[in-house]
């Protein structure tokens, strides 16, 4: 059948204001007040005698009235919240020498059906070559090798892995599925369903928001991340780089990271065993960030909007 017009943005022509490579450097090398070329930041006017006096607080380092201690030492407000760990409900259900029943507490189902449905459905309007329909077990194989293909090194074109040679890789070799067909559900790979929209209507989607696609998963995600375990009362707000070296309004550079061209994602994380609580796609100037609340406390406003964070004295690090 012949396939409709994808209705996808040209990521090439970027309006004005939005991210690009020349304005989207995460840099710290932001201009200070004060500190501009040919201004005289050493003059008396700004450093005189009186402004570098100061007096001590004696009751600054004071605990707080109810205090309990940690275990090193340190004296912190005592947790209100509920004792944290995993959901037991969910962790007896789990066999821990089975990791894809781990796996599944957070790919349920749900999600794996909906993204086979929005998969299929991309496929049959607007890939060619798209025979048939997939099923769930060649997703689930399709999945399985992404997730190796992201663990493993390799060089050079990614069909060599199929390769019976040096380049090629045994597991990837001896998957269920050719090359061709990998590369046919890459295309079509998707979490929304585009035959529910008109291209107007998927452009406009975009155009609100540049991770409409994944916006979705983004949420669902999170919603599990939350249900399967209780926050402690440490917790930190850190950033996370997902490599990305193609044309996209929320690409970010930054020079001194390990991968310099990449998408930002902020986590919410508890800060005793490392899990990931939510996070969410640093959008950039497209973010909907009320006019009232900073670009640097908004990833705070948003990661703990939840009302099981509020009013626990829960301890939050940062960095800078």
């Amino acid at each position: 059948m012949p396939k409709r017009n994808c209705g996808e943005i040209n990521d090439e022509d970027e309006p004005p204001g939005l991210l690009s490579d020349s304005e989207d450097e995460d840099s710290d090398n932001d201009s200070i007040p004060g500190l501009e070329s040919g201004s005289d930041s050493d003059s008396d006017e700004e450093w005189g005698e009186d402004s570098l006096r100061w007096e001590e607080d004696e009751h600054a380092h004071d605990p707080a009235p109810e205090v309990q201690n940690d275990g090193c030492g340190y004296r912190l407000p005592s947790f209100q919240g509920v004792e944290p760990g995993p959901n037991l409900a969910d962790a007896l259900d789990v066999d821990p020498n089975d990791p894809l029943h781990s796996f599944a507490l957070f790919w349920p189902p749900e999600i794996f059906n909906k993204m086979l449905d929005a998969t299929n459905s991309f496929g049959r309007l607007y890939v060619k070559r798209w025979a048939k329909d997939i099923t769930g077990a060649l997703l689930q194989a399709f999945l399985g090798l992404i997730i190796h293909l992201g663990l493993i090194n390799y060089t050079g074109a990614r069909d060599k892995l199929w390769e019976n040679s040096w380049k090629g890789n045994k597991f990837v070799r001896s998957s269920v599925m050719p090359y061709h067909r990998f590369e046919l559900i890459l295309k079509a790979w998707h979490y929304v369903d585009y035959g529910q929209y008109t291209a107007e209507e998927i452009k406009e989607n975009k155009k609100n928001d540049p991770f409409w696609p994944v916006a979705a998963l983004e949420t669902d995600l999170n919603d599990l991340y939350h249900l399967r375990m209780k926050p402690g009362q440490c917790l930190d707000i850190d950033e996370q780089c997902i490599p990305w070296k193609g044309r996209h309004k929320c690409r970010c550079y930054n020079k001194s990271k390990p991968v310099k061209r990449h998408f930002k994602v902020f986590s919410l994380n508890d800060s005793r065993t490392g899990y990931q609580h939510g996070f969410y796609l640093y959008r950039g100037k497209q973010e909907a960030r009320p006019e009232t609340v900073s670009a640097t406390a908004y990833p705070a406003e948003k990661l703990l909007a939840n009302e099981d964070y509020h009013n626990k004295c829960h301890i939050l690090f940062t960095d800078n």
